[in-house]
Order: structure tokens, then C-alpha cells, then sequence
């Protein structure tokens, strides 16, 4: 596993991304970009900016070796980046996901709808 420094930029694969934050792998490591390290893009969800397996570049924020976990923000890197600059190469497991999302949402649709 490679050691990271605060401060520094990488390159990461986008592994989960949810509403209010992404896990990222870099370098064999795993940590989180939280919506608020995300500042161009606040009152949007990370659902509209990540994809999935595709890589985009990150600065470590914080590392906590003890309990391993790491903190990255994609704000520095990309301060004037919009949805609409990014190229989108969607692959297999985006197509998966999205249909998991969708079938999600319905069943929540279904769920509401019953109430």
C-alpha cells in the first residue's frame, strides 16, 4: 500500500458514490470525499459530478493512520470544474449501478405510494 501526504494529488477511482459524499480508491487506498470538500458544487448532489470507475484527481485532506481513514477533496484539483467539462466514459458497472439506483428509487416510489 502506498503512503499518502496531505497536501499532495492523485489520481482516484471513484468505487460508491451517494447523494452527500464518494469512496474513492487511491493507490490502493480507500477514503471518502464528503460533498463539502466538493465547494463548486454545493447544493448539488455527487450522484450529478462522479461516475463510478471512472479516475479523476483528489488531494488528500487528512489521514488518520490509527484508524485508517483518509479524506480527500476534489474542490482544489478541479475548482472550475461543471458536469458539463468532464468527458464521460461510462463502462459496464456504471450501467449496473444505475439500474440498482433506479430499481431503489421505484421501490421507494412504491413504498410512498402505499402510504
Amino acid at each position: 500500500m502506498a503512503k499518502l501526504n496531505i497536501g499532495q494529488s492523485y489520481s482516484g477511482t471513484i468505487k460508491t458514490v451517494e447523494p452527500s459524499y464518494a469512496i474513492v480508491d487511491v493507490n490502493g487506498i480507500t477514503g471518502i470525499v464528503h460533498i463539502s470538500h466538493c465547494q463548486d458544487f454545493q447544493g448539488k448532489n455527487l450522484l450529478e459530478i462522479f461516475i463510478p470507475d471512472n479516475v479523476y484527481q483528489f488531494v488528500c485532506l487528512k489521514i488518520d493512520e490509527a484508524n485508517k481513514k483518509y479524506e480527500f477533496s476534489y474542490q482544489v484539483v478541479n475548482p472550475k470544474k461543471t458536469k458539463l467539462d468532464r468527458q464521460i466514459t461510462p463502462t459496464a458497472s456504471h450501467f449496473k449501478n444505475l439500474k440498482i439506483d433506479v430499481e431503489r428509487r421505484l421501490a421507494e416510489y412504491g413504498k410512498n405510494q402505499k402510504k
